[in-house]
């Protein structure tokens, strides 16, 4: 008897082993492909990725923003808003590293490898080990996964702080001292993306009737969890009714809720449109898994991969099956999913960064799908071979061609040129930057790191009342490339095929893979 009792904890020990290996190496795998070149693909920087570093990096160091606001609890960025949690959270990273496109892309690099280990964790706990390590290894291989890991999008911090959000409130089903925690987290979602706005309160709700009915949780939790996601969602809520009633910025506890000079992206994104604009959208988003941009997809490998489809579809019926075994995971999954789905109803077009909340939940039901049809071994094995040649293909793709495509979406070497024109200027020169790129005052303001104060005083916007402000000018920079037609005395920086037009009749201080510096005498 004690012969087999050893042998039986050697061979759970051996077990044990095994697993923690086994999580060990999809973790390492997931952690490559997000770290391999990273900052260096995509090269450059996308205009929102500059904006709210830049922002970051003014309120780290003045406590203001660009437009000049203390301390806000939503950027006014553009003059149509951006979300500004990404922002602070950014800040411990620049204060180490520096404003660069290292520091401004760490957030969603640290998110991105949380976010496999959380669904282990929550697949593990409700679902079993088996379809856990396969959601793990999924969120570790994914293109969706991927990309939004390496660059520094604000929305992007969206899915993987609800995924925490999620594991927590699984938790604090059983333990109900955790619900406070999730009331919390899940306020803090809504600073972390606008779609929060619809898809928190809806999955809360529906949260809340299942830890009360189903759970038994008692009242004294509830309402204290309550208070605290109040607490906590206030400055964003007065935010929302000061762009609502236009009551002007209102200060809380030393920060500001701005009341944005332009025209708020929520209200364009939730224009009107159809029930078959929001199928078309759905269709687009889920069904083809794309939306047709650089910064989010590599054509022919979907979101989640296109594979992936027939077993998300599998997971919903395997879910609906678990429901007796473990209700948690089927009422609470459920309502993640639902709560995603609305937002096909609530904007007027989708693309992968305005829904990407769903992302994670499908990727649950593709595990669970792929567990409930894959009951053998070789089954499973025929699978995760098809998924690591599909992995295979995409990684030699993004870290092959996809680069032509993303450098110059991404405004590769735009900084080195700014910087360059700017070294070479003398005093009382003007610097023209070509318009041809998305807003490109926030590139001289981000590599240059521009005082806000000096910029918000001498910046000249000609309309500050629509989405997307056009800044004509601040200091001695101009936004346009009107000089060059009249050969006005300036250094310019230009794409490559226009500096090509203007060579013999200026000077090139410098030739960079995309960008060009000439001088004009």
């Amino acid at each position: 008897m004690r012969t087999s009792l050893g042998e039986g904890k050697v061979l759970l020990f051996l077990q044990r082993r095994r697993r923690l290996l086994l999580a060990l190496l999809i973790f390492a795998a997931g952690f490559a492909l997000r770290a391999y070149q990273f900052g260096r693909l995509p090269g450059g920087l996308n205009q929102d990725e500059a904006s709210v570093g830049y922002d970051a990096w003014a309120i780290l160091h003045t406590g203001i923003d660009r437009n000049g606001v203390r301390l806000p609890v939503h950027l006014i960025a553009w003059g149509s808003g951006q979300n500004a949690l990404y922002a602070y959270l950014s800040m411990p990273f620049i204060a180490l590293m520096g404003l660069n496109v290292y520091s401004v892309r760490m957030v969603n690099f640290l998110m991105g490898l949380l976010a496999i280990p959380l669904v282990f964790r929550i697949l593990d706990r409700t679902a079993g080990r088996r379809p856990a390590f396969i959601g793990m290894a999924l969120m570790a291989a994914v293109p969706w996964g991927i990309m939004a890991s390496r660059w520094g999008l604000e929305s992007n911090l969206f899915p993987t702080l609800f995924l925490l959000t999620f594991a927590v409130l699984l938790r604090g089903v059983d333990r109900p001292r955790l619900l406070p925690v999730f009331a919390a987290l899940a306020a803090l979602n809504l600073y972390a993306y606008g779609a929060a706005y619809l898809f928190i309160p809806v999955f809360c709700l529906a949260a809340l009737v299942y830890i009360r009915r189903s759970a038994g949780t008692a009242w004294r939790y509830i309402l204290i969890s309550g208070g605290i996601f109040i607490a906590v969602a206030l400055p964003v809520l007065l935010f929302v009714l000061t762009n609502l009633f236009h009551w002007g910025h209102i200060s809380i506890l030393g920060f500001t809720a701005p009341e944005l000079p332009g025209v708020t992206r929520i209200s364009t994104a939730t224009a009107s449109h159809s029930l078959l604009d929001s199928l078309g959208s759905f269709y687009k988003s889920v069904i083809l898994q794309t939306d047709s941009t650089v910064e989010n997809c590599v054509e022919g490998y979907g979101v989640l991969f296109p594979i992936s489809l027939p077993f998300t579809f599998a997971g919903c019926a395997a879910l609906f099956r678990m429901r007796r075994r473990d209700g948690r995971l089927f009422r609470l999954l459920s309502a993640w999913v639902f709560s995603g789905l609305l937002l096909f109803l609530f904007y007027a077009w989708t693309n992968v960064n305005r829904v990407n909340i769903l992302y994670p939940a499908l990727l649950m039901l593709t595990a669970l799908g792929i567990d409930w049809l894959c009951g053998s071994r070789r089954r499973l094995g025929a699978v995760g071979a098809c998924y690591l040649l599909l992995s295979a293909g995409f990684t030699s793709a993004y870290f092959g061609g996809y680069r032509q495509q993303a450098d110059p979406a991404f405004f590769s070497t735009l900084g080195d040129a700014i910087t360059l024109a700017d070294e070479r200027a003398a005093d009382g020169q003007t610097v023209s930057v070509t318009p041809h790129i998305n807003h490109p005052y926030i590139y001289a303001l981000f590599y240059l790191k521009i005082p806000p104060d000096l910029y918000w005083k001498t910046c000249v916007i000609p309309d500050p009342d629509v989405q997307f402000q056009q800044v004509e000018s601040f200091g001695r920079f101009v936004f346009n490339t009107d000089g060059l037609e009249e050969g006005r005395p300036g250094i310019y920086v230009l794409w490559n095929e226009e500096a090509a037009a203007y060579r013999k009749a200026g000077r090139l201080l410098g030739v960079f893979a995309y960008f060009s510096v000439l001088e004009i005498e």
